[in-house]
């Protein structure tokens, strides 16, 4: 009987495990891909809302995309969510700085560890 349910739990933990959805980082390479399937743009839009993306949004990874035929309200969504990416990394607190506020809690300063920290490249 412990013999079952353990068998029973181990497959019902592989099942969950493989259920879990893979997360995507969608690129231009994938962007364009999917331009070139004939994907409708609604559709490639709710993707890269949806994804984590890395896109090159310079000068020339626009004039490629647009050379692939990428449509114009495609390659608008990814310079907006390239444009939300780099608030979201700008707008990230320094957790060395004493000063920073954070979640109440008991916290200890090291200025040692910090100035270890400061001093590497």
């Amino acid at each position: 009987m412990k013999k079952q349910l353990l068998l029973l739990t181990l497959f019902s933990l592989t099942l969950s495990l493989s259920a879990q959805t893979k997360v995507d980082t969608l690129t231009n390479v994938q962007i364009i891909q999917l331009s070139k399937i004939g994907l409708q743009p609604s559709v490639i839009i709710n993707k890269i809302q949806t994804s984590i993306n890395n896109f090159d949004v310079s000068t020339d990874g626009l004039i490629a995309l647009s050379k692939e035929g990428v449509a114009a309200e495609i390659i608008n969504e990814m310079v907006k969510s390239n444009a939300q990416t780099q608030k979201e990394v700008a707008g990230q607190k320094d957790m060395r700085d004493p000063k920073t506020m954070r979640k109440s809690g008991i916290y200890y300063y090291n200025t040692a560890y910090i100035k270890s920290l400061l001093q590497s490249p």
